[in-house]
């Protein structure tokens, strides 16, 4: 099957759900020196901000293994096109809110790219059940309209256990 890309005139939303066991707790968004910490009742992320975005770790807490390997992770988003291959590591990072939404803990990060021109909002809901909800949205900054095929979310460097069952992503 041949993939299209999609015409990108101005604003695209992609979003995916990690989701683990149902267990009420408590969820936190921190950020540190290069870092974004996202923790509910079933997983701990950790993403790199230093340049770009790139995932640092993925931890599930039920199985309590490592789901990335830990050097030489992935970016968080890809977007490829005609003569364009960017990856979230290509972003800086332009500003980051910190919230609420109810009972669960909100991130928005507002990313931008210098050439194609490109902003991109990823929004990150942390609930205090076992679910994290990730949408990235994106908008074509450029005079003219771009195609692009978004990769969201990209998982590089899985650490695949040799039980299967204990592979729950």
């Amino acid at each position: 099957m041949k993939r299209k890309a999609a015409v990108f005139p101005g604003v695209l939303l992609v979003s995916f759900l990690l989701a683990g066991r149902a267990f009420a707790g408590s969820a936190s968004i921190k950020t540190t020196e290069g870092s974004l910490i996202l923790e509910n009742q079933s997983y701990l992320c950790e993403i790199s901000t230093a340049k770009g975005l790139r995932w640092k770790r993925m931890f599930n807490k039920q199985t309590g293994s490592e789901c990335l390997y830990p050097d030489g992770n992935s970016p968080v988003f890809a977007l490829q096109g005609k003569k364009v291959s960017l990856d979230s590591g290509n972003f800086v990072q332009k500003d980051i809110k910190i919230g609420n939404k109810g009972e669960a803990k909100t991130v928005e990060l507002v990313l931008v790219s210098v050439k194609p021109q490109v902003e991109a909002v990823l929004k990150i809901e942390v609930g205090e059940t076992d679910q994290m909800l990730w949408s990235l949205k994106l908008k074509n900054n450029e005079p003219g309209a771009i195609k692009l095929q978004p990769i969201f979310p990209v998982l590089g460097r899985l650490n695949i256990s040799g039980n299967l069952g204990n592979n729950n992503y």
